[in-house]
């Protein structure tokens, strides 16, 4: 009872020595089949291997060289003044290009280097198409009368465009530049032009409403006096280049009153905001024009 559950093995005879020649012949045995498995084992990663580089080899050639990826379109979006054909012309992609190695930020850089260009991006479509976005300068004003035309952007950038900005913007006289002198694309970097795009940034400042005021014309004079020509003709004398906020709010309170006292713009000669002390207007003053003589019987 002391044995249950356990299994005993009893061995009559031991088992006699294999006999030498006996174990060379298996081992040898052994040895070429493991030899021979090994070459098979071998033979089938090399096909593998060959297999995977053809299919590597094809996808590259597929991929670089095949006409099936080559840019067969650019799609031009966000233009203004610019032409489908002239942002195509300008990012000068040579033809059979390939659209998953199309360089794209360069081709992005040769658009931004158009002056009318404020920013672009060129991004891949559907395969075979690239997709060209183009935001362009917006002008605040122009700068005197030459032809062609120089505008100037809310960062002092200078370009020039086939059309006129519709609204449009004021001229600037006075400024006494070097046209033949001045770089498209860049900035106009003088304090007479950062006064203009702060006094026109006041003018055009948004929270004014509907009913901001549109200058035909900005002057500037020799001693540095900054003067408004509405459309209307009506003249708004702003003085030295400071205050510029307060003084158009203070303009603007006075063309409503102006309204209220029965003068339509029209009507009015000019505003001279020049001394201008605070939000009250103190300081502000208004000059209707002459009326008209009536004319010869």
């Amino acid at each position: 009872m002391g044995f249950a559950g356990k299994v005993v093995i009893v061995m009559d005879t031991p088992l006699p020595p294999m006999n030498p020649e006996v174990a060379n012949v298996r081992r040898r045995a052994y040895d070429r089949k493991y030899r021979k498995s090994l070459r098979a084992a071998r033979l089938l990663w090399g096909l593998v291997v060959l297999l995977l580089l053809a299919l590597l080899i094809e996808i590259l050639v597929a991929t670089c060289a095949s006409p099936r990826n080559w840019v067969y379109r650019i799609e031009v979006r966000g233009v203004e003044t610019l032409t489908a054909h002239e942002v195509i012309r300008l990012m000068a992609l040579p033809p059979r290009s390939n659209f998953f190695r199309a360089p794209l930020p360069a081709l992005a850089a040769r658009l931004a280097a158009e002056p009318r260009v404020r920013a672009a991006r060129v991004t891949r479509g559907e395969v075979g198409v690239l997709v060209a976005t183009v935001r362009e300068r917006q002008a605040i004003c122009r700068l005197d009368y030459t032809r062609p035309p120089v505008y100037m952007d809310a960062d002092g950038v200078l370009f020039t465009r086939p059309t006129a900005p519709d609204p449009p913007v004021p001229a600037v006289e006075g400024l006494k530049l070097n046209y033949a002198r001045l770089t498209l694309g860049q900035p106009l970097a003088t304090a007479p032009a950062a006064h203009v795009r702060a006094c026109l940034a006041a003018v055009n400042n948004p929270n004014l409403g509907a009913s901001r005021i549109r200058p035909a014309r900005v002057q500037v004079t020799p001693d540095g006096n900054y003067t408004l020509i509405l459309h209307t003709g009506t003249k708004v004398f702003l003085g030295k280049p400071v205050n510029f906020g307060l003084k158009t709010f203070t303009l603007q309170q006075g063309i409503v009153q102006a309204s209220a006292d029965g003068y339509a713009l029209d009507a009015i000669a000019y505003f001279d905001l020049r001394y201008v002390a605070d939000s009250t207007g103190k300081g502000a003053a208004m000059m209707p024009k002459a009326p008209e003589k009536a004319g010869h019987q």
